[in-house]
């Protein structure tokens, strides 16, 4: 049996965010980008609002220095243990009044300079060399060789 993309599973989740975004003049979907269209929409950007379940989208959101804005318990992957509300994100209830003000957090002046600055920080810690390491030390641990931290 072929394997299918996460875009081709959520589909119906997706058609429903578009019918609410096409009612909506302030909301622009524009539904998956990669490479250079991703860049391009990232540097236009003012933060990165996932309010469901987190994915990698977390470390493309830290390289652009744009704090995540999501709401707990909505199934999030490990990515979660990379926010850190207040500094590189703002982790809000799941109701959409915390969220509206999460938001307004993510998007305040005095408060963007600092996002910016922790999710550079996060971006440089949270790398691909940063992760093969962490993971061949999980290994070697599970192994016994003690790891190389």
């Amino acid at each position: 049996m072929p394997k299918t993309s996460a875009i081709e599973r959520n589909k119906k989740r997706i058609r429903l965010v578009e019918k609410h975004a096409a009612r909506r003049e302030f909301v622009d979907y524009l539904g998956p980008r990669f490479g250079k269209e991703l860049a391009l929409e990232l540097k236009a950007s003012s933060l990165m609002l996932m309010p469901g379940a987190l994915g990698l989208g977390v470390l493309d959101a830290f390289a652009a220095g744009l704090p995540v804005i999501t709401a707990v318990g909505q199934g999030h992957g490990p990515e979660l243990e990379y926010l850190e509300s207040g500094v590189n994100s703002v982790i809000a209830e799941a109701t959409p009044e915390s969220l509206a003000a999460a938001t307004r957090a993510g998007l305040c002046p005095s408060l963007r300079a600092g996002f910016e600055i922790a999710c550079a920080e996060s971006s440089q810690r949270i790398s691909l060399t940063h992760m093969v390491e962490r993971f061949a030390d999980g290994i070697s641990l599970a192994v016994g060789s003690g790891g190389s931290s």
